[in-house]
């Protein structure tokens, strides 16, 4: 804006100084045969050309002064070479592969990506992209199609995989990180889970009627029988299956006896596998089965995906695995800022795939300055430039009409007297 003001004040005082030149050669035309008024006036006479000229030369450079086209509107009728010239300058002088690559090396790029995410909040920012696209996937995905791949590449990976070594490295990893006590948690649950189902109370319930018509054909022990087993199967079963649970409850507790005798026979059983090679060839043998015949790995795959996505897209970003997404993104960042050694690597394999890219694609800096310089039209162009320059545009007239009337001086002077 500032701009603009001072192009329109230098306009005006170049107008200011062409008027006053002209009404002084008016006013001092009639008394140019003595020495002052011929002083005057040749000096106005000179300044006025002077200014006419330099007017016609600045106008000329945008506009058609008093109609005339020829050589006037420099600037619209060249305008395709002072694009290709503003595009050269930028693609080979102030954007060139060498000074991008240059300042590049300036910076650490894994310094400027932490302190984005340290003081900008780009860890949210970070989460909220990762949430989006995730989201997205989610909402997009096909469970039975998702599933289908999945279960080819697990059986293709499971065949050429011998699991029992697999087995072997992921339980000891487990006990290593005290994962053992999960597993027995899990374990609990999941027998407690059984319990409580009404199919396993009627199974109760079928075992001992079972139980019962057994005992009753042998005659010697009915009397007996009778006088032990007054209750129906239906409370024999709720009994035994309140009971259960109650001990289930109990083998919960880190101090159990039985507890620990399962996470020492779970440890056993992990030793014996790594020498038993029987059992290794049962466990390799039943892997094979399942594959080819009991096993529908998609249908299992299918559901599992199914229930993912049902979950993901009612929870949103309350989901677990969201959470736990967030925090091991929050760790990665932490660990990468606290390894010189991978923050180094970062830093030369962007700056390598950057000089890359910047190799392959230099020439779209360009094309980006080209395309954009073509949306501007004459006028704009015109109006652009007279905006960076037209106050030194206006100054060249105001100096044409005050050297003009110096020179007109100076000629006057010295045809005087010779």
């Amino acid at each position: 804006m500032s701009q603009i003001n001072n192009t329109s004040s230098n306009r005006y005082k170049a107008v200011v100084t062409l008027g006053i030149t002209m009404a002084g050669l008016l006013v001092s035309f009639p008394f140019q045969s003595n020495f002052w008024g011929g002083l005057l006036t040749s000096a106005c006479q000179a300044a006025v050309v002077g200014g006419l000229a330099d007017w016609f030369a600045v106008t000329a450079l945008f506009r058609k002064p008093l109609g005339i086209p020829f050589r006037t509107a420099i600037v619209p009728r060249n305008r395709e070479k002072i694009f290709m010239a503003i595009t050269e300058m930028v693609q080979v002088e102030l954007l060139s592969k060498e000074s991008i690559k240059k300042t590049l090396d300036n910076y650490d790029i894994s310094e400027v990506l932490l302190h984005f995410l340290d003081e900008h909040d780009g860890r949210r920012y970070l989460r909220e992209i990762v949430y989006k696209f995730v989201h997205k996937f989610i909402e997009q995905v096909k469970p039975d199609e998702l599933g289908s791949i999945i279960a080819d590449l697990l059986r293709q990976y499971l065949e050429d995989t011998e699991v029992a070594p697999l087995v072997i490295d992921s339980s000891e990893w487990l006990i290593k990180n005290n994962y053992d006590e999960s597993i027995v948690n899990f374990a609990i649950n999941q027998l407690e889970q059984i319990s409580e189902q009404r199919q396993f109370k009627n199974l109760l319930a079928d075992l001992f009627l079972e139980a019962r018509n057994s005992y009753e054909r042998n005659l010697e022990r009915r009397r007996v029988f009778n006088n032990l087993f007054q209750l129906s199967q239906q409370q024999v079963a709720e009994d035994v299956q309140k009971a259960l649970l109650e001990f289930l409850g109990a083998v919960k507790e880190n101090e159990h006896p039985l507890r620990n005798r399962l996470k020492e026979r779970l440890t056993q059983l992990i030793d014996d596998l790594k020498t038993d090679v029987e059992l290794q060839r049962q466990i390799e043998t039943w892997k094979d089965k399942q594959l080819t015949g009991k096993l529908d790995l998609a249908a299992y795959c299918t559901d599992f995906i199914t229930v993912w996505q049902n979950d993901a897209i009612e929870r949103g970003e309350q989901a677990a695995w969201l959470r736990v997404l967030t925090a091991q993104l929050n760790q990665f960042i932490d660990e990468f800022a606290a390894n010189p050694a991978r923050r180094a690597n970062f830093d030369y394999q962007s700056k390598a795939l950057i000089g890359e890219w910047l190799d392959q694609n230099h020439n779209e800096i360009g094309r980006l300055v080209a395309a954009s310089l073509q949306k501007m039209s004459d006028d704009m162009l015109v109006g652009f430039i007279e905006d960076k320059v037209g106050n030194d545009l206006q100054m060249i007239r105001i100096n044409g009409s005050v050297v003009g009337g110096l020179v007109g001086i100076l000629i006057y002077l010295l045809t005087f007297w010779w």
